[in-house]
């Protein structure tokens, strides 16, 4: 049996040596079972980048890494859901019959942590050297792996070669043997181990392991020398994205694309057998703008072959191996980079807030990272984040390096920003809704102090995506720019970050809104916004409501321009609130909670239950340890202060020591004192799912009453109900008034509704329902309740959620007058009566002899008494 669990391991298996039958012995099929349970990648076709995962009687998607495979996949089974596992089984070896071979399954596995899973052909470029390196097929430790590093790898892993490339990153030397031990055919693997430990700053380390000392070494480095394959040069070119993927044997490799107007490039590495030779095709020549870092490469070679005249550069220094700028003077260097930069700044935040592909720049600046699904919303490039990559072309200066910032709560506001590295001197951009008009320059010193703003510019003005060279608009905010850092006096933001923050003096509340329908409950938490008290976050809680729905969870989406599905975590309300309670901390944030008792309170709260529970500072008493999914997000939203104001609040004893110095906070969930929780309930529907008293005794309740409605100055609404003929004429009511006083109608009501239910709760309040329509042209509002509206609210109410479950007790209330063969006869009042006979138009008779009736009504029963 392969044990998948393996804590810290990294493992690969030959598929056809699986074992899938309950005896144990060998399938010899292209797919691998666990016993009884069988897990298997069965992907469609070779172009298709995920396959899908068989446990038990469970199917889901998974991640897949294919490269370069030349034989065909499996078919996939049909089944995208939960199957029986005979039904399963039985597709799978109807698969097999036709088997693929040299399949290999390949794992990389925490503590504790799902495994990532690999499927790998041994034709494939990537598999090369993989046995020598697993030495027979067994696991590997990987002995300085984080989980921070097994969720980077989870979310950016996207080919097997870096997965390779983790092979311990501060090395240990038993693995000594096993790297010289790879032969002259798997250079491409040594290569990108290569690369990826100079990228982690590891090469020293690594360069001792790789020497010319054993014959069967295929690589000598040297510092101050040329990078060999010993009778082999290592060279670099040009291309364009459609030779990226051509097969080569293993011998080309690729970095990060670049762009050489508007065309998206890679540099093309490849190996020739000496000096002299005239090498290999290449699909473009080298413009003659371009040019590489100058102690990165040594003697140029020029080679002529079908396509033309080629250049060519001998790699001396690969740990230079990083940028590619433009030969035109320094100045104008600048200013040009710096315009492409802002464009693709707009650019980037347009999109990420509207996912609009027409946005300005798209095409030129976005696409060919969305295509490659390598496209970043949001990061920290100062922090080494993927993000920076995507600006890698512009963001060198004579001045310094720029990076750029978006974090995870979104790209408005102050959370988005380019900056000089190290500075809290940014570029941030002001909006119209979901549109940059203007970027401005700003000082940001703490995260608890003023911004300052420098100087703002509309894309207009700076000429962003005219196509044209720098205004001198755009000269001047860039220069300006730099003098910010020629007079920096700001704190690095890795400082900023790490202090805590400082929260108003707010007592935050927990309020349940209680009473009938239509009181004016939502009304009272609106008021406040409207005054600018709080800023609200709204959910409406139903019978379906769960933990994923209130919180938040993953939930997959296709990829722009492709078939393909990936998976993004998604903000619930509560989440969104919390977050935006951290980011404003001398603001009040509420998030209000429409019809809680329509919802499984107890089950949609789950463990954030305990968060309720606040201490006198206002702060939730004990903290969360959030789930997995919601720590992760948290991680990445990386709040400024987030986890400083934690340890500070929860971690600290009483002498002020460190109780736990190496908890990660963003782990860990509590409610800060500007965070209220709002929530409205109506009395007539508490039946739903009652509140047990634990969830009660942590909310305060506030009863709302029934009383006259009063506009937002505190005057009295006069509000009627009028009812108009088929020739829109107003009708008569009461006596000869074609109005009904709207108040007067409800107290008639709920005297009526007292009466027959002997409680308040199915009531109406004044707010039941609105007015549609304008008594006079020259009112600003509408202030007459029509016949339509009546029918379908109030009475269609009153017939479904009260006199159907209570009885007509008063027999004359609920009858009416019929005209039959000249005698008068009185019939049963029913709900369709209200209608014609199509149904379409009010029965305006029939409903103005009900409400003469409502408001005739008389309590015979307590006179009687």
């Amino acid at each position: 049996m392969i044990t998948l669990y393996k804590e810290y391991s990294i493992g690969v298996k030959k598929l056809s040596d699986a074992e899938l039958n309950r005896d144990n012995s060998p399938s010899g099929q292209t797919h691998i079972g666990l016993s009884e349970k069988v897990l298997t990648y069965l992907p469609n076709t070779p172009e298709q980048q995920d396959g899908i995962l068989v446990v038990n009687q469970s199917c889901s998607f998974v991640e897949c890494a294919f490269s370069k495979i030349g034989n065909k996949r499996s078919t996939k089974i049909d089944s995208q859901t939960s199957t029986p596992v005979k039904s399963v089984v039985k597709q799978i070896r109807n698969i097999a019959s036709n088997a693929n071979v040299g399949w290999y399954l390949v794992w990389f596995a925490l503590e504790n942590q799902t495994p990532v899973f690999w499927l790998l052909n041994e034709k494939s470029e990537d598999y090369l050297g993989l046995e020598d390196i697993f030495e027979n097929s067994q696991s590997l430790s990987v002995y300085t792996a984080s989980k921070e590093e097994y969720f980077r790898l989870l979310t950016k892993i996207r080919s097997f070669k870096k997965l390779l490339a983790i092979i311990d990153s501060t090395y240990d030397t038993s693995h000594e043997n096993r790297l010289i031990s790879i032969s002259k055919e798997h250079r491409t693997f040594v290569h990108l181990c290569l690369d990826y430990f100079r990228m982690m700053g590891e090469l020293d380390k690594m360069l001792p392991y790789f020497n010319t000392k054993e014959s069967n070494v295929p690589v000598s480095i040297k510092k101050d020398g040329a990078y060999k394959l010993q009778n082999m040069f290592m060279f670099a070119d040009i291309t364009e994205i459609n030779t990226r993927n051509s097969t080569d044997n293993g011998r080309r490799w690729y970095t990060d694309p670049f762009f050489v107007d508007g065309r998206e490039m890679y540099l093309y590495v490849d190996w020739f057998p000496g000096k002299d030779s005239k090498g290999k095709d290449t699909q473009l020549m080298v413009p003659d703008f371009v040019k590489f870092v100058s102690d990165c490469f040594g003697k140029k070679y020029v080679y002529r072959n079908a396509q033309g005249t080629h250049e060519m550069w001998e790699i001396n220094n690969p740990e230079s191996f990083e940028t590619i700028q433009n030969v035109n003077g320094e100045e104008t260097s600048d200013y040009i980079n710096f315009k492409h930069l802002l464009e693709y700044f707009c650019a980037h935040l347009q999109y990420v807030v509207t996912g609009d592909e027409t946005v300005k720049g798209y095409e030129e600046y976005l696409k060919p990272f969305i295509k490659n699904n390598s496209f970043r919303k949001s990061g920290q490039g100062y922090k080494g984040d993927n993000i920076q990559k995507q600006i890698e072309p512009w963001e060198q200066y004579s001045a310094g390096r720029i990076c750029i910032a978006v974090h995870g709560q979104g790209p408005k506001g102050n959370a988005a920003y380019l900056h000089w590295d190290s500075t809290g001197h940014n570029v941030l951009a002001n909006w119209n809704g979901d549109t940059i008009i203007s970027l401005k320059l700003v000082e940001y010193f703490e995260p608890s102090k003023e911004r300052i703003t420098k100087d703002t510019m509309s894309l207009d003005e700076l000429g962003l995506y005219d196509g044209q060279e720098p205004n001198e608009n755009l000269k001047k905010f860039y220069d300006a720019f730099v003098e910010l850092l020629k007079n920096d006096s700001t704190m690095p933001l890795e400082e900023d970050e790490d202090s805590p923050l400082e929260f108003g003096d707010f007592t935050p509340r927990q309020i349940i809104y209680y009473g009938a329908p239509g009181t004016g409950k939502s009304h009272t938490i609106k008021k406040e916004e409207d005054e600018g008290k709080i800023t609200c976050i709204r959910t409406t809680f139903h019978p379906d409501s769960d933990y994923a729905t209130f919180v938040g969870c993953y939930k997959p989406h296709k990829i722009n321009g492709t078939k393909d599905l990936t998976y993004e975590f998604v903000e619930q309300a509560f989440l969104e609130a919390y977050k935006q309670a951290w980011m404003n901390p001398k603001e009040e944030i509420a998030l209000v909670i429409e019809e809680i008792n329509r919802g499984n309170s107890a089950q949609v709260f789950g463990d954030i239950f305990q968060l309720l529970d606040r201490s006198d500072d206002g702060w939730s008493t004990y903290p969360i340890k959030a789930d997995t999914d919601i720590a992760e997000h948290l991680e990445e939203l990386h709040i400024p202060g987030y986890a400083a104001t934690m340890n500070q609040r929860f971690g600290l004893d009483k002498e002020g020591n460190d109780r736990y110095p190496d908890r990660n906070w963003f782990g860990f969930m509590a409610l800060p004192p500007n965070m209220s929780i709002l929530a409205t309930m109506n009395t007539s529907d508490q039946s739903l799912f009652p509140i047990d008293s634990a969830f009660k005794r942590r909310w305060d309740w506030k009863y709302i009453k029934i009383k006259p409605g009063k506009n937002e100055n505190g005057e009295k609404l006069d509000w009627n109900i009028q009812i108009e003929d088929a020739n829109g004429e107003p009708v008569k009511i009461i006596g000869e008034s074609t109005k009904l006083p709207w108040w007067e109608f409800i107290q008639k009501v709920n005297v009526i509704i007292a009466s027959m239910t002997s409680s308040a709760d199915k009531q109406l309040g004044y707010f039941f329902c609105k007015p549609s329509k304008k008594a006079n042209e020259t009112d600003e509002k509408p202030t007459i309740i029509t016949a339509d509206t009546l029918v379908g609210k109030v009475i269609f109410y009153l017939w479904n959620d009260v006199f159907k479950d209570y009885g007509f007790e008063d027999a004359s209330l609920f009858t009416y007058q019929k005209d039959v063969e000249g005698k008068n006869m009185e019939r049963d009042l029913a709900f369709a009566d209200f209608y014609d006979e199509e149904g379409e138009k009010v029965n305006t008779e029939r409903l103005v002899d009900f409400l003469q009736r409502v408001m005739n009504w008389q309590n015979n029963k307590s006179e009687n008494e």
